[in-house]
């Protein structure tokens, strides 16, 4: 009999599988504290960016007729930001003469500058745009750009690297698999478990909770298998 295991990261999300990419993520909590801008229109604050509300002219708003505008983020303590996704508000209830949003880029505080992290991204279309940031940062910012009435942001989510929970595997004298992991940071994780591996990407079949907790671990004890068998910890 042959135990073989696995690398225990999990994708949070369906993604390029290239650097950040392809880390186990969380999505940031935003609240409204955490929240500055350049300028703002008419109660469009810089929260309603964040608030999860996709209907047409949602969103932040910069006052009308500013072509550039910034929205920063302050996360009050070191986060290493993988990527954020971008939904601009494009146009005025469909008519594509007002255009809202037409660029951005994210920016990182560094020696009290603001310096860009990526490319101005083009948003030519109401859809989500993703952009790989893959630095420890404390404070982040959005810079947009609009060639028409001024730069609105529908929503904004922030993703941040997590170390997922460390898989610890044993047999026991009667031959018995006993997976474990740290309880600490379990949360949101489940396990999962599959006989042959593959270059194709495809879902694996999930052990699902409750487990066992032995001490400050979970756990999960399986008969000997009869062949490979490789587990790892998926991110929900």
């Amino acid at each position: 009999m042959r135990l073989i295991t696995t690398y225990f990261i999990a994708l949070a999300l369906t993604l390029p599988t290239a650097g950040a990419l392809a880390q186990a993520t969380n999505k940031v909590t935003v609240t409204a504290g955490m929240l500055s801008a350049s300028s703002v229109y008419n109660g469009y604050t810089p929260f309603t960016a964040f608030d999860g509300d996709m209907s047409q002219n949602s969103g932040w708003t910069a006052m009308g007729g500013v072509r550039q505008a910034w929205l920063a983020v302050d996360f009050g303590a070191l986060k290493h930001i993988a990527y954020v996704q971008v939904f601009p508000d494009r146009y005025i209830a469909g008519n594509t003469a007002y255009s809202y949003l037409d660029r951005f880029q994210v920016e990182v505080l560094t020696n009290g500058a603001w310096q860009a992290v990526t490319p101005l991204i083009s948003t030519l279309q109401e859809q989500w745009y993703v952009a790989e940031v893959n630095l420890p940062v404390t404070q982040l910012r959005f810079w947009c750009e609009s060639d028409g009435n001024g730069p609105q942001v529908k929503e904004i989510e922030i993703y941040e690297i997590v170390t997922p929970p460390r898989l610890t595997i044993t047999v026991t004298p009667t031959h018995a698999v006993v997976v474990s992991w740290p309880l600490a940071g379990s949360e949101g994780w489940v396990l999962e478990a599959t006989n042959s591996l593959s270059n194709v990407v495809a879902p694996w079949p999930v052990i699902p909770p409750p487990y066992q907790t032995n001490g400050m671990n979970l756990q999960l004890i399986e008969p000997a298998p009869v062949a490979d068998k490789f587990y790892r910890l998926h991110k929900l």
